[in-house]
């Protein structure tokens, strides 16, 4: 037992060695501590360590001379643990432990454990407690004044947050500089709104630490930076909504090739990213601009650009004169017509339709047009076209050139509601929404919060939707800009449930919709329909859900507002009726749906209904000049078997008169109008073989009598004509052909 400055210490030596020395070594290492010795000389320490041994090295020092003792510990490990930041291989990802300070101190290898730490855990506990919280004190201390230094310098943090980690960073951000991570952070965001690009926390992580998508989980950041970047972004969002929109014209610079123009987008903005390099010709370019502007100006849409470019591109590589639009000549525009109605193909290996042929033409001559008139700007220094070559091209009746959209087949119907729990629960709600109500793409992304109200009925509910596409007609007739149609109950009840579930976006943003989300790194946006319609359309590829023809389905969101007319159209509503449930103003529209019904019961009296109706085979000639009626009554005809002869059915029309030939096997069978089935095959098959024996019998008659030349014999002729027909109807009832 050793009294050494008032403090007993319990302390084991070598009996052969002298107490004079020990307690020597023990003044020397009180004066190494007290002085300071060892930042100058830290091979005294070692010497010192070597002589008492770990055990006695440390409680004279944690017990004896505890606070020169820690100050020490505390100088070695801030140059330790500087050292091995900025050494290439350094890196934090957990904080290292005193032993390799403790063998950095004593100049041991560490890798060899000569001077382990872990020895001191037999003996004392707590010394191994307090010199970890002093290496987790200097480790927070130095990486905080790294990141203080950073962020006041307006430096980047990127390599910080690489060898510190990302939690670290954000936690000792708020503890060592809030004020000037805050700071930053709206620095950041307001470059984003300088340079009109869009703000998001995903682009603020990469402009702060350079990793995109680097872990902004809450489980792995700290939850007051992530309430301040959350807030700071949203803040800037605010300020984005209201410039950049009024700030759009002062992007339209023609002397930029690339224009950033944003565009309300419910409650937010989206961006439309103008593209004039798409054109080759810089003088051509520069009169689109010019052009642009003036749409821009007028609210027009913005994929004008897109439309003319290729079309320019053309005229410019065929005709290496045009260098204004003043140079296209009529030749030219005709010419470009014949190019893309025979030979131009799109990216897919398609041919452009007429309808997209028209349009494109409409584009060209709206781009002409503005060059000739008065409200051309007077910057524009090239040439003034005296003539619009595109005139002369008049697309009428483009809408009769549209592909009509898909009825979904009951089948496919079913089967989509048998998997329709593997969807999200956003994209199962949007997909019976569709189905039951009609509405369209835009009303159901923005239904809101109160769109659900009571009716008079059991069992349903309305629900009240804005019907934009007549939005502006509907307000010049009075109408309110809200339409209510009914759902029912259960339904009602899924969308008040996802509602409160989108609750916390809706106070975020201060959106009204309830089809919110914030997938996109923490923004909250309006759902996307083309992730629904993908969403869909994986879904009938994963389970092959085909049609009757065994063909995979291609989902569109207007096939449930086109399957919902013909519905509702085939349980007897009216045309007033059907025109309310859509949201039609005009009763016009509605019959369209109505004529379209009547060409789609007309295209089911088709082949295959009379084959399985009556197991007759019919041509898709012979019924292409029975219109819908017609048709009809030939079904009825047929149940009453007024239409039968012998082996089959007659299908002449009434207006033919009275048939000159009934009373002829011969020209039945090879009449156009007669039609059999495989109910007949057995007679047929009979005559065939009746007739094949006859004609044998003839040839061999010919053959004993020497007659050699015998095909232009009349019987001949009949004979073999006749057993050729009944051969193709026996082979026609048989394949299942309608080519009888």
């Amino acid at each position: 037992m050793w009294e050494i400055d008032g403090t007993q210490v319990t302390l084991g030596f070598n009996k052969q060695v002298y107490r004079e020395k020990y307690r020597r070594y023990i003044r020397e290492f009180k004066s190494i501590l007290e002085n300071r010795t060892y930042q100058s000389a830290p091979k005294a320490i070692r010497r010192l360590f070597d002589y008492f041994g770990c055990v006695p090295f440390f409680r004279l020092g944690m017990d004896v001379f505890r606070i020169p003792f820690l100050e020490m510990c505390r100088y070695f490990s801030k140059i330790y643990i500087s050292e091995a930041y900025y050494s290439k291989s350094g890196s934090f990802y957990r904080i290292p432990a005193f032993a390799y300070v403790l063998a950095f101190m004593l100049q041991y290898d560490e890798k060899t454990g000569v001077c382990s730490f872990g020895m001191l855990s037999t003996y004392a506990k707590e010394y191994r407690i307090t010199l970890s919280q002093l290496m987790n004190e200097e480790f927070e201390a130095f990486c905080g004044a790294i990141i203080t230094d950073a962020l006041s310098s307006s430096q980047s943090i990127e390599e910080i947050t690489k060898k510190i980690s990302l939690p670290r960073v954000t936690q000792y951000c708020m503890d060592f500089a809030p004020e000037l991570a805050e700071k930053t952070l709206r620095t950041i965001a307001s470059g984003f709104t300088d340079k009109r690009k869009s703000v998001s926390l995903a682009g603020l992580q990469v402009a702060l630490w350079g990793q995109k998508g680097c872990g902004y989980a809450g489980d792995q950041c700290d939850p007051r930076f992530k309430c301040l970047i959350e807030k700071i972004v949203q803040e800037e969002i605010d300020i984005q909504k209201e410039r950049f929109i009024r700030e759009n014209h002062l992007e339209m610079d023609i002397r930029k090739d690339v224009w950033n123009i944003y565009r309300w987008h419910g409650g937010s903005i989206a961006l439309n990213r103008i593209d004039f390099t798409v054109i080759n010709s810089e003088s051509l370019r520069l009169e689109v601009k010019y052009c642009m502007i003036h749409r821009l100006n007028r609210n027009s849409r913005e994929d004008f650009v897109s439309s003319v470019a290729h079309v320019l591109n053309i005229l410019s590589n065929k005709n290496p004169n045009i260098k204004y639009a003043a140079d296209i000549t009529q030749e030219d525009a005709r010419a470009l017509f014949m190019f893309m109605e025979t030979d131009y193909l799109t990216l897919r290996g398609n041919k452009l339709n007429i309808t997209t042929i028209g349009n494109i033409f409409s584009y060209c001559s709206y781009l002409i047009d503005y060059l000739m008139c008065d409200k051309r700007s007077d910057d524009i220094r090239s040439p003034r076209p005296h003539t619009n070559p595109f005139t002369q091209f008049c697309f009428v009746n483009l809408s009769d050139y549209k592909v009509n959209t898909a009825i979904m087949p009951e089948i496919v119907a079913e089967k989509i509601d048998k998997h329709i729990e593997n969807l999200s629960m956003t994209h199962r709600l949007m997909y019976r929404i569709f189905s039951c109500t009609g509405m369209r793409m835009k009303e159901v992304l923005f239904l809101k919060e109160d769109c659900i109200e009571p009716s008079r009925y059991e069992n349903l509910s309305q629900i009240k939707y804005t019907p934009y596409k007549v939005l502006s007609a509907r307000r010049k007739v009075g109408l309110e800009d809200c339409h209510r149609v009914l759902i029912p109950a259960g339904i009602a009840t899924e969308i008040l449930e996802y509602a409160q579930t989108t609750e916390g976006y809706r106070k975020k943003s201060g959106l009204p919709y309830i089809f919110l989300n914030a997938k996109y790194h923490g923004k909250i946006n309006v759902n996307s329909m083309c992730s629904f319609v993908n969403a869909i359309n994986k879904l009938l590829k994963t389970h092959q859900i085909k049609d009757e023809n065994g063909k995979l389905w291609h989902y569109t969101t207007r096939q449930s507002r086109k399957t919902l007319a013909v519905t509702l159209i085939e349980n007897g509503a009216s045309t007033a009726e059907l025109t309310y449930w859509l949201g039609h103003l005009t009763s016009s529209t509605s019959m369209r749906y109505y004529a379209e019904v009547r060409q789609m019961k007309l295209a089911q009296l088709n082949t295959g209904f009379f084959k399985k109706q009556f197991d007759l085979l019919l041509s898709k000639q012979q019924l292409e000049t029975f219109t819908e009626e017609e048709r009809k009554l030939l079904y009825i005809d047929f149940r009453l078997e007024r239409r039968r002869v012998e082996f089959g059915f007659c299908l002449l029309l009434p207006a033919g008169g009275i048939c000159q030939n009934r009373n002829s096997l011969y020209n039945c069978v090879n009449c156009p109008q007669f039609c059999t089935g495989k109910k007949y095959l057995s007679y047929w098959q009979y005559i065939w073989d009746e007739q094949k024996a006859y004609l044998e019998e003839m040839l061999r008659i010919y053959e004993e009598s020497g007659i050699k030349e015998y095909e232009d014999f009349k019987e001949y002729r009949k004979t073999k004509f006749l057993t050729t027909c009944y051969q193709s109807v026996v082979e026609a009832i048989q394949n299942g052909s309608d080519d009888t």
